[in-house]
């Protein structure tokens, strides 16, 4: 019978079979339906195409984007960035409104600012025998917001108190990054990883060619395994006395060299929209509340391009994904700061988890193939070869789930030398373990299921991070120098992969300032290692390995206001 699979070139005209087995075995047709993917399979599908991606900020498997959406940095104005993001003690800062909107109190006058950014990233990746540099730039809006203080209608002036409300957009995280890697693989491909999760289903020829994994009437994958035996990647190696092809599956030319070529690319941010009111007593104790609106996006794309450096059958394959993510959800900000003197301050902030009610993301995979001879036979069971495939697509798939970010705990003291300036430190803790998911797509037994997997997952792989940032300001006039430096703590258990995620944010800045207005300008910059597994082989550990990265992420931030 026809090996249905393949494409064959014959008499100089193309005619599309699909297969379901190599072409010494022998295959049947089967009748498909139309059917759309369900919420559960495309769990499943995505699930197969992340679970062997390990990075430092990629798309892995759920755990791995709860990571993702749950990052912060140094955020806010220039003047707040430049001293490393110790403001929990400071006050009168458009900044205050996220990070501690007691520091509202202070204001006794409005102001409206915004700030501009300039990102630059330059990655290495080392993989195999290959180093590979890229680097990216983009341009952003980090922060912006108005405060109504002073004596209007808004304000609470009750004799010993004082308040001030104000609205601000703060730019939380940025989602940008990008990366290559290459390399000469002599072990294994990304075509024996799909190869091996279509051996360990225990999946069937007639199977992959059937309803579950192949939409005949779309000409689309369900899969990612019926996307590459549509491709005539993967094969089983086996049949039954009907004829249908069975596991394990294998891909041609198992023993050639590869050459791998691999790119990540992402973009996309996290951004709070925060309401917030903050109040003083007596110009000693200052209280503050505010709420904020999160909204998250991120676009990633994954590619990989294999060489058979010495195939007979393939020369190599072209492998594309893409993950489109977006959500909103909302969190609340609580804080306090103490002046017991004109020259001290401490302050407490605490800032809830986000709650994202929704996280929609839509995911696209599709592989070409790059055929040099595949043997096969025609409808009269002559001996044909196929010199030429199609790219197979997979139908676009969408699922939703709902995810709890970390929520943050910070204690902040700043002493002031007069009008000189002043010096701050803060200490935060983030609680990375306590991030959660669960879908309300799912019937109730398997998003248990997925709760149990991912949730369980957090909590092996993460641990609560602990954060120091400590800066100061010097004043000479109307012009300001600041300086600052953060460690951020490391997220991921030791245990995980042995590589140190912490990051060492310097920051630097000068700004003038005076009754009506003010100019501030900063430069921060930070570098952090990762990496990057592009699969899993589960057979042995030394037949894949991982892109080890170098992260460096230089910002430019300039902000300017006027008080009135």
């Amino acid at each position: 019978m026809v090996d249905s699979r393949f494409v064959i070139v014959f008499q100089n005209s193309l005619q599309k079979f699909r297969h379901q087995q190599f072409s010494f075995l022998k295959g049947q047709n089967l009748n498909k339906k139309n059917q759309k993917m369900k919420p559960l399979k495309y769990f499943l599908t995505l699930c197969v195409a992340l679970s062997g991606m390990k990075a430092s900020a990629q798309i892995y498997s759920y755990n791995e984007l709860a990571r993702t959406f749950s990052q912060s940095g140094t955020t806010g104005s220039a003047r707040f960035q430049a001293i490393g993001g110790s403001h929990t003690a400071l006050a009168a800062d458009l900044t205050s409104i996220s990070s501690n909107p007691a520091g509202l109190g202070f204001y006794k006058r409005s102001e409206l600012g915004f700030s501009l950014g300039l990102n630059s990233l330059n990655s290495t990746a080392q993989y195999i025998d290959g180093s590979t540099d890229d680097s990216k730039l983009n341009v952003n809006l980090p922060n912006f917001g108005i405060v109504f203080g002073g004596n209007g209608s808004y304000n609470n002036q009750s004799g010993d108190w004082r308040g001030a409300f104000g609205v601000s957009y703060n730019r939380q995280a940025s989602l940008h990054n990008n990366f290559s890697y290459q390399g000469t693989n002599n072990r294994s491909s990304f075509v024996d990883y799909v190869a091996e999760q279509a051996t360990l289903a225990g999946y069937t020829g007639a199977q992959l060619d059937g309803p579950d994994h192949w939409n005949s009437q779309s000409q689309q994958a369900l899969t990612t395994e019926g996307l590459f035996y549509q491709a005539y990647l993967i094969n089983p190696t086996k049949v039954n006395a009907n004829g249908v092809g069975l596991p394990p599956y294998a891909r041609y030319d198992v023993n050639s060299p590869v050459r791998q070529t691999g790119s990540y690319s992402s973009k996309g941010a996290i951004s709070n929209w925060t309401f917030g009111y903050g109040t003083s007593y007596k110009d000693k104790f200052y209280l503050g509340g505010s709420l904020g609106l999160a909204r998250m996006r991120f676009d990633s794309k994954n590619s990989i391009q294999e060489v058979y450096t010495t195939g007979k059958n393939v020369r190599g394959m072209t492998y594309n994904e893409t993950l489109v993510t977006d959500g909103s959800g909302l969190n609340i900000s609580l804080g306090i700061i103490y002046k017991p003197t004109n020259s001290l301050r401490v302050g407490a902030a605490y800032t809830s988890p986000t709650w994202y009610s929704e996280i929609k993301e839509t995911f696209n995979q599709n592989v070409t193939p790059d055929v040099i001879g595949i043997p096969s036979t025609d409808n009269n069971g002559r001996p044909v070869t196929i010199t030429s495939v199609s790219k197979v697509e997979s139908a676009p798939n969408e699922f939703t789930y709902q995810l709890r970010t970390p929520s943050k705990a910070s204690v902040g003291i700043a002493y002031f030398f007069g009008k000189s300036g002043f010096i701050s430190a803060d200490v935060e803790s983030v609680g990375y373990a306590g991030m959660q998911v669960s879908s309300e797509e799912l019937s109730a037994s398997a998003d248990a299921n997925f709760k149990s997997k991912y949730n369980g997952r957090i909590k092996s792989n993460y641990q609560n991070a602990m954060n120091v940032k400590l800066g100061g300001e010097y004043r000479t006039g109307t012009l300001n120098f600041r300086a600052g430096v953060a460690q951020y703590g490391d997220p991921y258990k030791s245990s995980y992969d042995g590589i140190n995620r912490s990051q060492l944010v310097l920051s630097g800045g000068i700004g003038v300032r005076n009754e009506t207005f003010y100019f501030d300008a900063a430069v921060t910059h930070s570098t952090v290692n990762g990496a990057y597994t592009p699969y899993v082989i589960q057979r042995s550990t030394s037949d894949y390995t991982s892109a080890k990265l170098n992260n460096s992420n230089t910002n430019l931030i300039l902000s300017v206001g006027v008080f009135f």
